[in-house]
């Protein structure tokens, strides 16, 4: 683009100048007293130079507006072109990178993992929204609905085979429920051992975050148990992420 420009100032500089000389080559002719004859060869020169110099000035305006208007509609359709110079986008910084809602290679949702199997009670059901005990809504969840006598526990099975060296989220109790006297614990097992039993989950107990070591685990199972004798609860997983070893 900037030689295009270039090109129109430079032919613009020449028609002036010849039109600026042409006016001097007259000035002079008159100045002089040459013969008429002479006088009219060299106006007719003049003339031959004024229209030239015009006819240079108009081409380069009428390029001038149409090379505009091309950039014009080439900048409209390629958003990427209307930095100036094409400087090439900024590389976005480590803080920015961080706040990425996307999770990177090196990180999965749980709600992206296909469970190897699931037993007791009424399961962990997915909620795109969940609600927690604070009025605050909270997304990607796995809710444990339990209740005494028919479900008590319900757990899910994970093949990890190695490949995680943690998992971290959040717990909550819905809304719903916030005034319940239920009791729950949310409990992590990794190929049969026991990796992380939660603090009582009820009323007045605010959302809180987990993290669980999964290293060298090969069958992580997990299971949200019903503490007392009563009506329902629902307890909740939000924001939940298994992170990789890396390559």
């Amino acid at each position: 683009m900037a030689s295009e420009g270039s090109g129109v100032i430079i032919a613009g500089i020449i028609g002036a100048i010849a039109t600026i000389s042409a006016a001097i080559i007259s000035a002079n002719i008159t100045s002089q007293g040459l013969k008429p004859e002479i006088q009219s060869a060299y106006q007719q020169g003049y003339d031959e130079a004024q229209r030239r110099a015009v006819e240079s000035i108009n081409s380069a305006h009428d390029e001038g507006y149409a090379q505009g208007l091309k950039d014009g509609q080439n900048l409209s359709l390629d958003p990427s072109k209307n930095n100036n110079d094409n400087k090439p986008s900024p590389i976005p910084s480590q803080n920015e990178q961080n706040n990425s809602s996307e999770p990177s290679q090196q990180e999965v949702k749980l709600t992206a993992l296909q469970y190897l199997s699931a037993y007791d009670g009424n399961g962990f059901n997915y909620v795109a929204e969940g609600r927690d005990n604070t009025d605050t809504f909270r997304g990607d969840c796995l809710i444990a609905r339990l209740w005494h006598g028919n479900y008590d526990n319900t757990y899910r099975d994970y093949l990890l085979d190695n490949n995680y060296k943690k998992m971290s989220g959040t717990i909550f109790l819905d809304f719903g429920d916030r005034n319940t006297s239920q009791i729950v614990k949310f409990k992590v097992w990794g190929d049969g051992k026991l990796l992380y039993e939660s603090e009582q989950i009820t009323k007045s107990v605010l959302p809180f975050e987990f993290s669980v070591n999964l290293a060298g685990v090969k069958i992580m199972k997990m299971g949200m148990e019903l503490q007392t004798l009563g009506a329902f609860i629902s307890v909740g997983l939000s924001d939940t992420m298994l992170f990789k070893w890396p390559n």
